[in-house]
């Protein structure tokens, strides 16, 4: 069977014409939908569904007696960011300011769900 092609170690799924070939035999038509928004849709999956998990948390802080911020916690959390964009070559000060943002999102709705 045809498969993704290793260039560099990363793989280029349709560098060897796999994917349209599996398309093809499966009689499936390739979507009409550009990269950017496949990702855009995934990255806005995933926020919502992390986001949907806030709740529970808040209730299980709350079942605890354990607050929803943690500062403590954070500053853990940051410094594994900075370590992991560190290791891959990412701006430090670009990851922080994302996870920041996404742990502002999450405690907001913690807060929400736990007034």
């Amino acid at each position: 069977m045809i498969g993704p092609s290793l260039i560099g170690g990363a793989q280029l799924p349709e560098a060897d014409g796999w994917l349209p070939a599996l398309r093809r035999s499966l009689g499936v038509e390739p979507a009409n939908i550009s990269a950017a928004k496949v990702c855009a849709e995934a990255l806005g999956a995933a926020l919502e569904a992390r986001l949907a998990l806030m709740p529970r948390v808040a209730a299980i802080k709350r079942h605890l007696g354990l607050p929803i911020n943690d500062p403590v916690q954070e500053a853990q959390v940051m410094a594994m960011v900075r370590q992991q964009a560190a290791n891959l070559h990412l701006s430090e000060e670009d990851m922080s300011r994302l996870f920041q943002t996404l742990i502002k999102l999450a405690k907001a709705v913690q807060n929400r769900s736990h007034e």
